[in-house]
């Protein structure tokens, strides 16, 4: 029983890793490919919905008790430090955020976007 649970959590620790790998080697590809200056600060907002529905799915797991990150444990913290555990990741995402849009405005339009991702003309 035991070496069963211990191949199962090695088979999903090693899935996790090859898909953090993925992908982190598909967002470079597509960065790289994509044309540059076409990202706006109104976009800002959308990047922080996947986070905010990861952190909600976390925060409902909490309630029965399980805590998969010792920085949300209510119960130990207190409310109030939960909040700003969890305020600082998703402030911290909101710069950065920011700060590839800024960096996608300078860079300007110089390069051509790739067949995938241009809009069709019909």
């Amino acid at each position: 029983m035991k070496r069963t649970i211990a191949l199962a959590g090695f088979v999903v620790g090693l899935a996790a890793l090859v898909l953090q790998f993925a992908i982190t080697i598909t967002a470079s590809i597509e960065a790289a490919l994509a044309r540059s200056g076409t990202l706006t600060f109104s976009e800002l907002p959308k990047t922080l919905v996947y986070p905010v529905a990861y952190l909600l799915h976390v925060l409902l797991r909490a309630v029965v008790g399980e805590y998969p990150y010792p920085v949300l444990e209510a119960d130990r913290l207190g409310y109030g430090q939960v909040a700003i555990n969890v305020a600082g990741p998703l402030l911290i995402l909101l710069v950065l955020a920011a700060a590839a849009i800024a960096v996608d405005r300078i860079g300007g339009g110089n390069r051509q976007s790739p067949s995938y991702a241009r809009p069709s003309r019909s």
